[in-house]
């Protein structure tokens, strides 16, 4: 399973740093991700948090909000940032049966605070929606108060975007990434 499967744990200034996962993780349902499932709170949120300098390869499969480093980020207070910076996902299939599928994350609920992605790369991953959309290189979806800045993949699916299925707003398409 995933190594955060549900994380409550980012309540004040919680961090994930260095952090490389290899392997399988497969999820019977939703919120699946290679290093956290969902990153969810209450109002328990007091400060910002953050995921940096993590990888993962390998393959993540689940019904809906799956990505490479996180599933879905769910908060319900938009008062915080929550930041995923310089992270890479390579070598990897990411499935998912419904929707909101990506390669750094998944998908954002409607409740999501600011999220900042920056810095990420993606190389060699398949991003496999099933009956839905919302599939990205970088995220499955975003939100007003989404950044995504300086983030980098590689694809060959011409109909591939950086974020959900129109935009690469933050994302640059490269056709060669080194990825160490």
């Amino acid at each position: 399973s995933t190594l955060f499967p549900y994380t409550t744990l980012f309540r004040s200034r919680s961090k994930i740093e260095d952090c490389h996962v290899t392997g399988s993780i497969k999820g019977s349902s939703g919120n699946v991700g290679g290093i956290i499932g969902a990153a969810a709170s209450s109002s328990l949120i007091t400060e910002d948090s953050h995921v940096k300098d993590c990888t993962f390869s390998g393959s993540v499969t689940g019904s809906e909000y799956v990505g490479g480093i996180v599933g879905s980020i769910a908060f319900s207070s938009k008062t915080y940032c929550y930041t995923i910076e310089n992270c890479t996902v390579t070598s990897t299939m990411i499935q998912s049966q419904y929707q909101n599928i990506g390669g750094i994350v998944g998908g954002l609920s409607i409740y999501a605070a600011t999220t900042v992605v920056k810095d990420c790369k993606v190389a060699q991953t398949t991003v496999t929606p099933g009956s839905g959309t919302a599939r990205g290189a970088i995220m499955g979806n975003s939100l007003s108060t989404t950044q995504v800045n300086g983030c980098i993949y590689q694809s060959a699916d011409p109909n591939l975007k950086g974020i959900g299925d129109n935009s690469d707003e933050g994302c640059t398409r490269v056709y060669n990434i080194n990825a160490g």
